[in-house]
């Protein structure tokens, strides 16, 4: 089998090389066929008949003209539209393929797509459910290159063996030529449910996918796994992705079937109409790249074109945007003769052993064989190339060129041996990776890798909302009932009741059968983002979209104006194509009742005025003669019920109560003027569908709740089936300084910008460190005060919290008008006043009360916290700008690293000055007076305070060097920031003259820190990071706990047989000791995310870190097991409290917390990165606020 998979390749590179008309020399060095050079390729074909006299083909004059024969329709895909544009090249991609079109930031490609359905004929209506053709051919400086895909990622086979077999199973039964353009009958769900393969696919194309609201609102994909080939021969696994610059959009089943009857052409009007006015839709390209020896890595394989990569497993990286901006001139000659082919490639693009691709580079060029009588149809001017072609092949019907070269062979001496093949080193010629090896043995049958048909059809499902499941589950009931074997139906629930029980219980009883019982040998509860159309999203523009405005054009003067003015206020704030409805075609109505129908209309607005056509006995003929009965009251109620926003000016507000619409409804808008209106209608436009015409039922499985729970904990425990590999868009660094080279989105990683950020973290955890680590300094200018003494600990621990929540909450919400590098200068300013105040008041001001004493110290550390929040949230946003998750890690990283220095720098001092049992650190259950302090001193001995002092002095100079240090290393840093941002714009600049400018401008700068205009609301970053925020949330409450009991806990040594200690047990070093312990396993925790196996997979179930979290609450009750207060510990020696309760505290809260921190990036787009660092810094911060007040709780323990 693999050796036959080998000749196949081969042969379709051939054919690629010789039918695409790959250069057989570097292109630079021939000219054009064309020395002309028309603005466009086509333009050289055209012929004007339009003036003259009439005559034949071969120019005699004459008056008859023959009927003109047309070729075959196309077997599948019949049904089509096409558009001509351009694609352009966001970066150089060289160091990811070799191909040409890709190797130049800015550099345009002339293209042409063609949209189709798959079932129908070429007579069929556009909104017919099916999978629908999202082909695409690019014609590059070196050859035609190809995507022949769809809007759905994968597809109903795995092997092109099965191709007539799917494709008789649902094109019309044979006798009767029924149903057209449909899979509603026997033979297609007989083949579904006997071909299981079929299930993923089937499975989009019954939910939204199946019925976009038009071309421009789907999404594409090349279905299989190519290679990406570099110059050197190295290669890449990617799946090819066009995304939407529209957004996703779909109809519902009942409106498609309308509008199949009122316009069977609306999807290619809809095409058409957009790029006439200037508004041609745009898609970005963008691949998932996968290392060639990870096929098998993500618990499927690969070359399965019944598969998806996670997009959370395996991010897209943009490489370009097309802009379609030109229709065809003439429909046959362009959209219907234009001929695609999967073995179209270039260089720097190759084949995969895929079965499912391997069949179709001979199946496609077989199809055009027989449509067009002959090989030649690559000579059409719509297949023709734009670079020159040089080859052997020669005659055949329709051959249109005049070969000069009188030796059409290869080899040969007698035309010097050219044309020559070329090569990867030898004329830019194509060429495939050289190192790759294909062997094994020959076998029929589909390889045991691609045997799962049912986790992933789970995987969708999964990921829908309630509403879009239902929706799902409408369509198959609506197909499966048109089905009348009671065998078929019967074995179509079997294949659903192995993807979902809940699927098959309410297929089931729509149907009237008993679903079979649960078989739960795939089920699992793993959902992925991207695949849902009614997630939630806005759509990004309305402009083109339709606004129907019904107004009355008879008696009512004021109503027809009022129309008026609602249309200029439309088009000019919206873009959006407002069509005024009156009785007849009167000045300014655009169309009539009588033609006028909700399937042509996004949303319905009635004007003040229009009331007497809603009026009871409208539904009569007694309204009007000129228009069907009722018809503007269907107008309304149609779009209502087809989820479709409604509006009502005025005293037009009573017109939505009598035709059934409630006022209050969802979608539904009522002002008095204008511009309100205006703005609920784009509200109304960006959901689309504000509403959904059914009601999600509750899932109807019998599944018993002890069965689900038991499913529950399975696919908690199961290991993950995929790896999160990070694919960075891929820009080389080779000089792994800040002098690397240009930014592509996401930066290059770098050691020294990764040891900055840890320095940053480091400086963003020093005060909130050193307020813990100097706890016992305080202490000793405390404890003539009992309370004080007692609870400054948690009024320093809150105070820091409290004001640090604040400055974040605040900071967070003033995302537009944020300057991230300005905010961490800020603080680092501020962490070095607060410092060197801190640093006075070791040795100045010691006779001061303890109250005044807290009153400083409160403000140092509210201080000191509105510095934490304005770095935190700096930082973190900072660092996501970068697109690198290890740069996040870093700042973790340093603050783990931050935790270690205070209470190691503490403990050394205390070592190196004390020469007392107790210097420096009073009996942590026994406050004294001042007086008795201070009558216990002697003059040989140091003064408490002072010995306190003096450790403390150390440290609070430290600090303030620290962030100096910070501050100096933190400038190159925002300079290669602003390389970044200045090159991303100077991309926006480039590509400007083909990209609306919006929409480039939200390429280049998505991910950017500074990114003025962007403001992402966080109840979306609350509905994609939930789990993660309440798991960073909770793991640091619990957090909070551990320095009230540190601060309490002494070493077991001495404290029960009177002994004197060793100086390292004493007090003021055993507790430093124990916040060393503890901050180790911190930092071991937090660097421990760098290695991907000791991540456990974990990123990608945020459930699971969730509940992880909690379960830390465990370690609070070994606290009382040890040594409080010195009292005695339940379990003896030190070896417990410190490696068994501090250093594993520390370890989850690292390990717990970095891991919680990094997967924000990939739960959300691109362009939200920055506001998800800042959002999960907030939640960070507001763990350790909540965790702060609970601590009092356990002040008293």
């Amino acid at each position: 089998m693999q050796s036959k998979i080998t000749t196949l390749l081969a042969w379709g590179s051939l054919l690629g090389l010789s039918q695409a008309a790959c250069p057989f020399a570097d292109p630079a060095a021939l000219e054009r066929r064309d020395d002309a050079q028309p603005s466009e390729p086509l333009e050289q074909f055209k012929v004007d008949d339009s003036k003259g006299y009439m005559s034949s083909d071969v120019g005699e004059a004459r008056r008859c003209s023959r009927i003109s024969s047309f070729v075959p329709e196309r077997a599948v895909h019949a049904r089509g539209a096409g558009a001509h544009g351009t694609f352009t090249s966001y970066a150089d991609w060289s160091n990811l393929t070799a191909a040409s079109f890709l190797n130049t930031a800015g550099k345009e490609t002339p293209v042409f797509v063609r949209f189709s359905t798959v079932a129908g004929s070429r007579g069929s209506a556009d909104t017919a459910r099916d999978v629908h053709g999202f082909a695409t051919r690019f014609y590059t400086d070196e050859g035609n290159f190809d995507i022949v895909g769809n809007n759905i990622p994968v597809f109903f086979i795995q092997d092109a063996i099965h191709f007539p077999d799917l494709i008789h199973a649902v094109k019309p039964r044979p006798d009767n030529e029924m149903p057209q353009a449909a899979t509603a009958h026997d033979s297609a769900w007989d083949y579904f449910s006997s071909q299981p393969s079929t299930l993923h696919t089937l499975f989009w194309a019954m939910a939204g996918n199946g019925i976009p609201r038009s071309f421009r609102h789907m999404d594409g994909f090349g279905i299989h796994t190519f290679r990406l080939v570099k110059d050197d021969g190295s290669s890449k696994l990617v799946k090819w992705h066009w995304k939407s610059r529209q957004g996703k959009a779909s109809l519902v089943w009942e409106e498609a079937q309308a509008v199949a009857g009122k316009n069977a052409d609306f999807h290619r009007q809809d095409l058409w109409d957009a790029i006439e006015s200037g508004n041609g839709p745009e898609w970005e390209l963008g691949v998932q790249v996968v290392d060639e020896d990870k096929a098998l890595a993500f618990g499927f394989d690969l070359l399965d074109p019944t598969k998806i990569i996670p997009e959370e497993l395996v991010p897209v990286t943009p490489l370009g945007v097309m802009k379609l901006n030109r229709n065809p001139t003439n429909y046959f000659a362009e959209t219907e003769q234009v001929m695609f082919q999967p073995g179209h490639i270039v260089r720097g693009i190759d084949f995969t052993e895929d079965p499912l691709l391997q069949g179709r580079l001979f199946s496609y060029l077989d199809t055009q064989l027989n449509r067009n009588g002959g090989p030649n149809f690559e000579q059409l001017p719509i297949n023709r190339p734009l670079a020159p072609i040089h080859n052997n092949n020669r005659d055949g019907a329709g051959q249109v060129f005049i070969h000069t070269n009188i030796y059409p062979y290869s080899p040969n001496t007698l035309n010097g041996g050219f044309p020559q093949q070329a090569n990867q080193t030898h004329g830019r010629g194509f060429f495939t990776a050289p190192g790759r090896r294909v062997t094994g043995e020959l076998f029929r049958e589909i390889s045991p890798t691609f045997n799962d048909h049912w986790s992933q059809p789970r995987l969708f499902y999964n990921s829908l909302s309630p509403v879009e499941q239902q929706f799902l589950i409408n369509a198959i009931r609506f197909e499966t009932s048109q089905v009348k074997s009671a065998t078929v139906k019967h074995n179509v629930l079997a294949q659903l009741n192995r993807v979902s029980h809940d699927v098959a219980v309410r297929v089931a009883a729509a149907l009237g059968l008993e679903a079979p019982p649960a078989d739960d040998t795939y089920y699992h509860n793993n959902k992925t983002a991207g695949v849902a159309i009614f997630d939630g999203e806005p759509l990004p523009t309305v402009k083109t979209l339709r606004v129907g405005v019904l107004t009355t054009a008879q008696k009512n003067a004021t109503a027809l104006a009022q129309a008026g003015s609602l249309k200029a206020a439309l088009e000019e704030n919206l873009g959006v194509v407002v069509t005024v409805v009156g009785e007849s075609l009167a000045e300014g109505v655009d169309q009539t009742y009588s033609a006028a129908d909700a399937t042509g209309y996004d949303a319905v607005i009635v004007v003040d005025g229009a009331e007497r056509l809603f009026t009871a006995d409208s539904s009569s003929a007694a309204t009007s003669t000129l228009f069907p009965a009722g018809r503007p009251s269907q107008v309304l109620l149609d779009a209502y019920r087809w989820g479709k926003p409604v509006a009502a000016l005025g005293k037009a507000e009573a017109v939505l109560q009598s035709v059934g619409v409630p006022v209050s409804g969802k979608g539904v808008y009522t002002a008095t003027g204008v511009d309100a209106i205006v703005k609920d209608i784009e509200e109304g436009l960006k959901t689309f569908k504000v509403r959904l015409p059914f009601v999600a039922f509750p899932s109807l499985s019998n599944i018993s709740g002890m069965r689900r729970t038991m499913d529950r904990i399975k696919a908690f425990f199961a290991s993950p089936k995929a790896r999160a590999d990070e694919y960075a868009p891929l820009a080389d660094d080779d000089s792994g300084t800040l002098e690397g080279s240009t930014y592509e989105e996401g930066a290059p990683f770098s050691w020294v910008e990764y040891c900055i950020f840890a320095l940053i973290g480091v400086a963003m955890l020093w005060a909130w460190n050193m307020f813990l680590a100097a706890a016992p300094y305080f202490q000793t200018r405390f404890e003539s005060d009992p309370w004080i003494y007692a609870n400054s600990q948690s009024a320093i621990l809150t105070t820091s919290t409290v004001v640090n929540l604040g400055a974040m909450l605040v900071l967070t919400k003033m995302q537009t008008s944020a300057d991230y590098p300005f905010r961490i200068n800020t603080a680092l300013l501020i962490n070095a006043a607060v410092f060197a105040m801190l640093t006075i008041s070791t040795f100045s001001f010691l006779d001061v009360s303890p109250k005044l004493y807290l009153a400083f110290i409160l403000l140092m550390v509210a201080s000191a916290a509105l510095a934490a929040g304005l770095m935190q949230n700096g930082a973190f946003s900072f660092a996501a700008a970068f697109g690198r998750p290890e740069y996040t890690q870093a700042i973790m990283a340093g603050q783990g690293v931050a935790g270690i220095l205070p209470p190691l720098t503490q403990l050394l001092s205390f070592l190196a000055f004390s020469d007392s049992p107790s210097a420096g650190i009073p009996d942590p259950d026994k406050p004294t007076s001042t007086s008795t302090s201070t009558s216990t001193s002697t003059s040989s001995q140091v003064p408490p305070q002072t010995e306190g002092g003096t450790v403390a002095f150390i440290y609070f100079l430290t600090a303030v060097l620290m962030s100096v240090l910070t501050l100096a290393a933190f400038v190159p840093l925002v300079r290669r920031h602003n390389r970044l941002l200045e090159h991303r714009a100077a991309l926006a600049s480039t590509s400007s003259t083909t990209l609306d400018e919006n929409a480039s401008a939200a390429h280049h700068h998505g991910d950017d820190a500074d990114n003025h205009g962007h403001y992402v609301p966080l109840a979306r970053l609350f509905r994609k990071l939930g789990w993660l925020a309440a798991a960073v949330s909770m793991c640091f409450i619990v957090t909070m706990f551990f320095p009230v009991f540190t601060a309490k806990i002494l070493s077991v040594r001495g404290s029960s047989d009177g002994e004197e200690p060793g100086r390292l047990f004493r007090p003021g070093a055993f507790i430093s000791l124990a916040f060393f312990f503890w901050n180790l396993g911190d930092l071991a925790g937090r660097v421990s995310t760098m290695v991907p196996a000791l991540s456990f997979g974990l990123r990608r179930r945020p459930v699971a870190l969730f509940a992880l979290s909690l379960a830390r609450w465990g370690f609070l009750p070994l606290y009382l097991l040890c040594n409080l207060h010195g009292k005695g510990a339940a379990v003896g020696g030190d070896f417990f409290y410190l490696v068994v309760v501090q250093f594993p505290f520390g370890l989850t809260n690292g390990w717990l917390g970095s891991s919680a921190m990094m997967a924000a990036g990939e739960w959300v787009d691109e362009t939200e990165r920055a506001a998800a660092g800042g959002f999960m810094g907030m939640c960070l911060v507001g763990g350790l606020a909540v965790g702060s007040v609970l601590s009092f709780t356990a002040a008293g323990v």
